[in-house]
């Protein structure tokens, strides 16, 4: 279940060279991409909370995730009118949603993966994007005692929604505690938090995720987890569009 900056500041403040701090700011995700992928497989069960701003009281719901490499599956338990949807995504650009209301398959266009997912503040594209390497480059801009702070760049051919991220990242856990996301004209569109990190055979999940979206008013959504497992084996055949709408 998609773990930035405007401008490149201070490359030279660190480490004196423009290439270093590229090389130390990349070597950075990758550490990050490593932590975060570091278990075979992930299942999770959140509660759900959605706030509106103005609104007296949020909007909860409750969905399970499974997750293999670049692949997950979510299925929503809560509320009844959502209940057993699920969504597969197979890779960035193959999304699928499967309504059993309607007893219907829609695949998600790839025009419309910055969309909310799910009535939420998340968009189709976080649930697709756990690896950041592959499409950013990295530059340190802040290397505190226990933290980093990288921008990031994404690359040219990247078909990404936001050119510009930038992380905060635990030294420890080597793991991302926040993520900015910055609109073209440098100002923060949005902003994903991860706190109450736990671990389990040096395999390290976040307890809560909330992010905002700064463009509609600091609405917020915040996923609270309530199980997890880890390395449990999971079959590809989960993370099939015929399984989704079977509810293997």
């Amino acid at each position: 279940m998609r773990w930035f900056g405007a401008a490149v500041l201070g490359i030279g403040l660190a480490f004196g060279d423009v290439a270093l701090a590229d090389e130390a700011g990349d070597a950075v995700l990758q550490q990050m991409d490593a932590a975060t992928g570091k278990a075979a497989d992930l299942s999770f069960k959140y509660d759900v909370v959605h706030q509106e701003p103005g609104a007296a009281h949020p909007r909860t719901m409750q969905f399970t995730t499974q997750v293999k490499g670049t692949k997950n599956v979510t299925e929503f338990l809560a509320p009844a009118d959502q209940k057993g949807t699920r969504v597969l995504t197979l890779s960035r650009t193959q999304m699928y949603v499967w309504l059993p209301q309607f007893q219907k398959l829609r695949r998600v266009a790839s025009s419309s993966t910055e969309m909310g997912f799910m009535g939420t503040t998340f968009e189709y594209e976080d649930m697709a994007t756990y690896q950041y390497a592959a499409l950013y480059t990295g530059t340190i801009v802040e290397d505190a005692a226990d933290h980093w702070v990288v921008e990031a760049v994404a690359k040219p051919e990247a078909e990404v929604g936001f050119r510009t991220l930038r992380f905060t990242i635990r030294k420890d856990m080597q793991v991302p505690t926040k993520i900015e996301y910055l609109a073209a004209d440098g100002t923060v569109a949005r902003t994903n938090t991860r706190d109450g990190y736990v671990c389990d055979a040096g395999v390290c999940v976040f307890s809560v995720m909330r992010m905002t979206d700064h463009r509609r008013n600091d609405v917020w959504t915040e996923l609270r987890m309530v199980e997890w497992k880890h390395d449990q084996g999971l079959s590809d055949d989960i993370f099939t569009v015929r399984a989704i709408q079977s509810g293997m």
